[in-house]
């Protein structure tokens, strides 16, 4: 089978976006698998949904939006994160599933206002928001 290249071009822009950061490149690629997971969810969620109109975007964003299981970030600088020196530019892999289950809040998939936010900590969000209200009043 012959390639079209279309995903090793689509790979090489995101790279090329995240100014050479690999671990900006892995988590772009890791959300957008996320945010078509969720998606999916939403629609089914649509579909299958007897009560449509009493549910707000933000109850379908938490019933649909799952954080992958773990990430990587990148420190930018050194300094004290939970009691442990990290120096700058050092790799950590969080475990999400494992910090909501602990801390089961808002955002936590985002890590908002952390050391560690996620980049994409307002955007996705507002996205998923119009994505629902959209698909909402399609259904109506």
């Amino acid at each position: 089978m012959k390639s079209s290249g279309a995903l090793e071009r689509a790979l090489d822009l995101i790279v090329t976006l995240a100014r050479g950061d690999t671990s900006c490149a892995h988590a772009t690629a890791i959300a957008m698998h996320n945010i078509v997971d969720t998606i999916e969810r939403m629609r089914r969620l649509v579909k299958t949904s007897d009560n449509l109109e009493k549910l707000g975007a933000q109850d379908a964003i938490a019933s649909t939006l799952h954080a992958p299981k773990q990430v990587v970030r990148e420190t930018r600088d050194g300094g004290r994160v939970s009691g442990a020196y990290l120096g700058a530019r050092t790799l950590v892999i969080l475990r999400l599933e494992a910090a909501r289950r602990q801390k089961p809040e808002a955002d936590i998939e985002f890590f908002a206002k952390g050391w560690n936010q996620c980049p994409a900590h307002a955007i996705v969000p507002a996205l998923l928001v119009d994505i629902w209200k959209k698909a909402k009043a399609g259904k109506s």
